[in-house]
């Protein structure tokens, strides 16, 4: 299987933060960085079938609701939304 460059975008969020070190370089002093989203820095490649994305919070998420397949398909969509979380950092008392 041949490596393949991740394109790296920003998401801004009110329960972001300003630091992201050591996980990027960007600079979220100006506007805080809730989400860094993982994607295929080839344009004309498939959509893959796995989001990755890095979570930063200072506070509570907000509130996120994801459809199943039933649901989703229902709406006209492919698929639903799964999810599953690995911690990799927290502050003490989080």
């Amino acid at each position: 299987m041949p490596i393949e460059h991740a394109s790296v975008r920003a998401v801004h969020k009110p329960w972001g933060v300003s630091h992201l070190q050591p996980w990027s370089d960007i600079d979220g002093t100006g506007d805080a960085v809730g989400e860094l989203w993982f994607g295929r820095a080839d344009k004309n490649a498939p959509v893959p079938a796995l989001l990755l994305k890095l979570l930063f919070t200072s506070g509570p998420l907000s509130i996120q609701v994801h459809p199943d397949d039933t649901f989703a398909r229902a709406k006209g969509m492919p698929n639903g939304k799964s999810e599953a979380w690995y911690i990799i950092s927290v502050e003490p008392g989080a």
